[in-house]
């Protein structure tokens, strides 16, 4: 028998100990590992089920997520008259942290113009969401 396998074998204790703290390093690595993930898919939730293969964005940003990008005045029309783009929609995005039911929610909220398109690919319930009491409706100032 080798001087490692005697070594681990010989206090059964520390080797049972030794095994737990590996399988819970291994564990809590993969807990870490899906929660990045499920982050990574909910950021990008929106322009998954967007049509869209191209975004636009100020210079600088990375992510959809936790960031603001401001494109100066005439963007979309710049970019709709490149040769190859079908359409183009503007939108306004932000991550936001609300309190519903007594619990911090965070949420992307995402400003689009109805006529031209840009909203939400699917609604829970079957309704417009430019209903009066939506936040979704448009603005009634002028």
């Amino acid at each position: 028998m080798s001087l490692a396998q005697r070594n681990l074998f010989q206090n059964k204790v520390r080797l049972s100990q030794s095994a737990v703290g590996v399988a819970l390093s291994v564990m809590l690595i993969l807990i870490l590992n899906c929660f990045l993930t499920g982050v990574h898919r909910q950021a990008t939730a929106y322009l998954d089920y967007s049509p869209g293969s191209v975004v636009v964005v100020q210079q600088g940003i990375r992510n959809f997520f936790a960031a603001s990008s401001v494109l100066p005045p005439g963007s979309v029309t710049s970019v709709r008259k490149t040769k190859g783009v079908a359409q183009t929609l503007g939108i306004a995005s932000q991550f936001v942290i609300f309190q519903l039911h007594d619990e911090k929610q965070g949420a992307q909220v995402v400003g689009y113009d109805p006529d031209s398109g840009g909203g939400p690919w699917e609604l829970s319930e079957e309704r417009d969401v430019r209903d009066g009491d939506e936040a979704g409706s448009r603005s009634t100032r002028s």
